[in-house]
């Protein structure tokens, strides 16, 4: 993925690629915008050092500021990892792929705005 798609897109993490598994990676639904994604790299147990091992993927859906005037939604396929049992590590450690600064902060104002609206629960 280039800059100009990670500026479009306010993706600041360098781990999250486009998920290339799909037919479409950004795909138009009508009346959404789907952006399918995918966050893995290399993690190295907390205990004993050594590299953990790659064990399936846990699938999140973000929902950022509008494309086009419709709903954004992120749906990213996190790496989970798994270190096995050996000498130096005793124990199965998993551990999921940690989520840090791949929010904008335009994103992330923009959350916050929303949620200083007075909304209220019933409407007449």
């Amino acid at each position: 993925m280039d800059n100009s798609t990670r500026t479009a897109l306010g993706i600041k993490d360098s781990h999250i690629e486009l998920d290339n598994s799909f037919a479409e990676t950004i795909e138009d639904q009508g009346d959404r915008i789907i952006v399918h994604l995918i966050q893995t790299y290399t993690m190295t147990c907390p205990h004993c050092g050594k590299p953990m091992s790659k064990n399936c993927f846990k699938k999140v859906y973000i929902l950022v500021p509008s494309l086009h005037y419709k709903p954004t939604i992120w749906a990213i396929k996190k790496q989970k990892y798994i270190c096995k049992p050996s000498k130096d590590c005793p124990e199965i450690i998993t551990k999921l792929a940690s989520v840090t600064n791949h929010i904008s902060q335009d994103v992330k104002q923009r959350i916050m705005m929303l949620l200083t609206l007075n909304k209220g629960l019933f409407h007449y």
